[in-house]
């Protein structure tokens, strides 16, 4: 079966990380160019934080961008996903000059499109940075992607044998002496006891109730009626949560 990384968990907290970053860059830039034009006469501080925006902060649209180009490339391209990454990189950084140049010329901060002095002053420090934000990003997925398919599991669709990746599975359903194992895509059978099944997957998937096992990476919120507390799934399915289960510890 083809490998896929169906569920990078944590990819919004990867997002707003990056976010910060950028941020966190943009606040000591913005401070180091205080400290050494602040006392000049002429300083304008507008000037600096027009510039910082537009060559730091807009970057930010582009790393979604960047990490579902990875995420594609290392599902489909797994043999060559390192030269993938790094044209990509190369690829999003002049795209990103050439978006931020034009934004700086049309608000009136640069007077030509392509400033050879503007790209001079990109690429000699924000484009670094930017650049280190990509790579995180390829080692982050790569490393991801390592540790998903070392986690393998087997069971029946029909009369065929399948073999997928953990994070593949949402739920895990006890039926007598078998497992449901739900899928985006299918069901699966697999004879084998929750217990055991629960031992081997933790900390990845946590038990909720005598029948169902979760994926942490496939619940979407937690809810609350009287008495019972019940688990969405990204994929719309709400299970309740066992009395002995209540509050589940995500």
């Amino acid at each position: 079966m083809h490998k896929t990384i169906s569920q990078l968990g944590n990819e919004k907290k990867y997002f707003l990380f990056s976010a910060l970053i950028i941020l966190l860059l943009f606040i000591v830039s913005m401070a180091q160019n205080v400290i050494r034009y602040g006392v000049q006469e002429n300083y304008n501080p507008w000037g600096t934080v027009l510039y910082l925006l537009c060559s730091l902060i807009i970057f930010i649209p582009f790393l979604p961008i960047n990490f579902f180009w990875l995420k594609y490339s290392i599902e489909r391209f797994s043999k060559n996903y390192w030269i993938c990454s790094g044209l990509m990189a190369i690829m999003i950084v002049l795209v990103f000059y050439t978006v931020s140049n034009t934004s700086l010329y049309l608000l009136g901060f640069k007077y030509e499109l392509l400033s050879i002095k503007y790209a001079q002053q990109y690429f000699g420090r924000e484009a670094l940075y930017h650049i280190l934000l990509l790579i995180g990003s390829a080692f982050y997925i790569h490393n991801k992607y390592q540790k998903d398919t070392g986690k393998m599991i087997s069971g029946m669709l029909g009369r065929k044998e399948i073999t997928i990746q953990i994070s593949m599975i949402n739920w895990i359903e006890a039926d007598d002496h078998y497992l449901k194992i739900y899928t985006d895509e299918y069901t699966l059978i697999k004879r084998s006891t929750l217990e055991k099944m629960a031992e081997l997957l933790k900390p990845d998937f946590i038990r909720i109730h005598r029948k169902f096992l979760i994926n942490k990476n496939a619940i979407q919120n937690t809810e609350r009626f009287q008495r019972d507390e019940y688990i969405i799934l990204n994929t719309g399915e709400k299970l309740k949560v066992g009395r002995t289960y209540i509050p589940v510890k995500l």
